[in-house]
């Protein structure tokens, strides 16, 4: 990751950012519409579970690389971990979606949280040589 930190410059930064932000809430704003299908709720849920995933990524940095606080180590923890299990549970309990498109969620997040971020990252970088 450091070849890949050293090539992205702090706007490139705030750019990647800013699209890591934007496309989740496009999706979210989706799963708001009227007679929004069953893909954009199933997408929205996707969402809340690479937020849950990132809290797991914040807590093991903290844990296991630094020993110490982290960035966003407090948020993870103390919002996005609670209302994460809050609306993946009330999803599985009041069924917004058949159990396998649920299970389906976990592989998504993996690969959202890892290639797809890690692709993003990449392309910005690229983009600042």
């Amino acid at each position: 990751m450091r070849p890949l930190a050293a090539g992205l410059s702090y706007p490139r930064l705030l750019v990647a950012l800013a699209v890591a932000t934007l496309v989740p809430l496009a999706v979210v704003a989706w799963a708001q519409r009227r007679a929004a299908p069953p893909a954009a709720l199933w997408g929205a849920l996707l969402v809340q579970a690479v937020v849950l995933l990132n809290v797991v990524a914040h807590v093991a940095t903290a844990v296991l690389l630094t020993r110490g606080y982290t960035p966003g180590l407090a948020t993870a923890v103390v919002v996005n971990l609670p209302f994460s299990l809050y609306l993946l549970r009330r999803a599985e309990r009041e069924r917004w979606l058949g159990r396998g498109a649920l299970v389906a969620l976990a592989p998504a997040a993996l690969a959202v949280h890892g290639p797809l971020l890690l692709a993003l990252l990449m392309l910005a970088a690229t983009a600042a040589r």
